[in-house]
């Protein structure tokens, strides 16, 4: 993993977080100010096993109520090996 604020510290992280696309996709799930609080970069080798099972953000990052969603971007095609 690099970063843990990405979002505010990188101009092409800083854009993309912040963008339209983003947002829209936020607002279409009811989230009225979309804001990003984490980012970071994540390299999963496909030689290695990388695999994360089902588990919760919230746990790490709690608000209350409850408010906080977690997106997740590629940005490599996946390899199959």
């Amino acid at each position: 993993k690099i970063g843990h604020a990405l979002h505010d510290l990188d101009d092409a992280f800083r854009d993309f977080t912040r963008s339209a696309k983003v947002a829209d996709v936020f607002r279409s799930l009811s989230y009225t100010s979309p804001t990003p609080v984490q980012s970071m970069v994540m390299f999963k080798q496909s030689e290695f096993a990388s695999e994360v099972s089902a588990h919760q953000d919230s746990a790490y990052i709690f608000t209350d109520p409850l408010s906080t969603l977690g997106f997740w971007v590629a940005l490599e095609e996946e390899k199959i090996v």
